[in-house]
């Protein structure tokens, strides 16, 4: 079967989305066919006989297998781009403009919307549609005291169960890092601190550990789209980085966690700087009358 992509427009046009067109359906029915929608053609193109008799049924199921791909490709598609950072805290997203965008149905769009709704990566406006999070002060300082608790053993146990291959994974991400410290678009750096941290507690042993550590991932969109458009902030995290995952290299436990001790108490320090900073450029620009109806 032969598919041509087509490019999405998201957020930020430097690093656009890409779909999948599919084929329109065949004119003979006992030909494989598949609708023309934009997602992948591998998971999606299927043979439907007339839903007629015994076919029924196997229809059904099968239109709702394709319903579930499309839906979870749209989400796929949403993460990717939360955690990349083109989303900042409080950017209102519709499913109309996102199925406009990915050029699907807006019940593919509206599902998608609301299962990362229900994750907590969304929140749903009493208006009508939905906006990226943004935790207040006091929210942020007690998700740092709770990753306190539980990433610093991690890290840890890293330190004693983690080999060379391990060591090279961790280290994709920080050099990852580095050819995106100087990027005016912090979308690619965002990616490879992603892979430097699923690196680094992603293989450890105590899986109950590893999965709260994962529930994390709507603060780190947070931070990453508050912080990292700073150059200087992106260099200082790879100099850390460094030092960290040269303690888990050489076993040194008590030097890795205290490392990322570190690492997260500066982190909190300057998030919350950054939320002060933007909260005063809001005070600013309403005084000065900008927004105003």
């Amino acid at each position: 079967m032969n598919c041509s992509t087509r490019a999405g427009t998201g957020p930020s046009t430097s690093n656009q989305t890409s779909l999948i067109r599919c084929p329109s359906p065949s004119s003979s029915p006992r030909q494989s066919s598949s609708r023309s929608v934009a997602i992948d053609c591998r998971s999606y193109s299927v043979y439907e006989p007339p839903l007629t008799g015994n076919n029924r049924r196997r229809n059904v199921a099968t239109v709702a297998r394709k319903s579930a791909t499309l839906r979870e490709q749209v989400v796929g598609i949403l993460l990717d781009e939360l955690r990349s950072g083109q989303f900042a805290p409080g950017d209102r997203l519709t499913e109309q403009v996102l199925a406009e965008r990915l050029e699907v149905s807006r019940t593919p769009a509206r599902e998608a919307l609301n299962q990362l709704t229900e994750q907590g990566l969304l929140r749903s406006r009493p208006g009508g549609g939905y906006i990226v999070p943004s935790p207040t002060e006091e929210e942020v300082r007690q998700i740092i005291a709770v990753r306190m608790l539980l990433e610093p053993p991690a890290v840890r146990m890293a330190a004693a169960e983690y080999g060379p291959e391990n060591i090279d994974e961790i280290n994709r991400g920080i050099e990852g890092e580095k050819l995106a410290a100087s990027d005016p678009n912090p979308g690619q750096f965002a990616q490879a601190n992603e892979i430097f941290r699923s690196a680094v507690f992603g293989a450890i042993s105590n899986i109950p550990l590893r999965d709260l550590i994962s529930q994390f991932a709507n603060h780190l969109n947070f931070i990453r789209a508050s912080t990292l458009k700073d150059m200087q902030l992106r260099h200082e995290i790879v100099k850390r980085q460094i030092q960290i995952r040269d303690a888990i290299a050489v076993g040194d436990g008590d030097l890795a966690e205290g490392l990322w001790r570190s690492y997260l108490r500066y982190t909190e320090d300057t998030l919350v700087a950054a939320m002060i900073e933007a909260s005063e450029e809001v005070k600013e620009a309403i005084a000065d009358g900008v927004g105003e109806p």
